[in-house]
């Protein structure tokens, strides 16, 4: 008898073929686990990507901006006179026709390589009397970067209702 039931343990363990339902619940309930430990992390590294992205973009900016108002100042214009809107050239020096002078906007869009950036997304632009920038504030539409004398403050853009 017991030969018997030996034979027959060995026969079923030999023929065991796949997973029972309880080794599989097993796992998928660790898998569970660690997915609940691993999203609210991941997350945080993307909002951090959207901050870093905001930073990136208004230093590229910045440096469109120093270079408009150092051109400005050579150009015996006045650098604190400049805004978004404002055409780059000063108004002694300006055509006759106003259509072939470039706004602010227009000569960062240039000088970027691309035509991304609107007069709305680039704001607060002061620069001091020598054509140092000083102040300005970006907008991607997520988060708005702001720049006061050489560092960044990143916030989320809050939605209008």
């Amino acid at each position: 008898m017991k030969n018997m039931i030996a034979k027959r343990l060995a026969l079923k363990a030999s023929d065991k073929k796949g997973f029972t339902l309880i080794e599989v619940i097993v796992v998928l309930v660790i898998l569970g686990i660690m997915a609940a430990l691993i999203v609210p992390a991941l997350t945080g590294y993307i909002e951090k990507a959207h901050q870093r992205t905001v930073v990136t973009e208004a230093a590229t900016y910045r440096t469109s901006l120093q270079a408009i108002g150092t051109d400005t100042v050579a150009s015996g214009g006045d650098p604190t006179a400049i805004t978004t809107g404002s055409s780059v050239l000063p108004d002694e020096y300006m055509p006759v026709s106003d259509e072939d002078t470039p706004t602010v906007t227009e000569e960062i869009n240039a000088l970027v390589g691309n035509e991304a950036l609107d007069a709305a997304d680039l704001t607060g632009i002061v620069f001091t009397g020598t054509g140092q920038l000083t102040n300005f504030v970006y907008t991607n539409g997520t988060y708005t970067a702001t720049y006061s004398d050489g560092s960044y403050e990143v916030a989320p853009v809050t939605p209008s209702n």
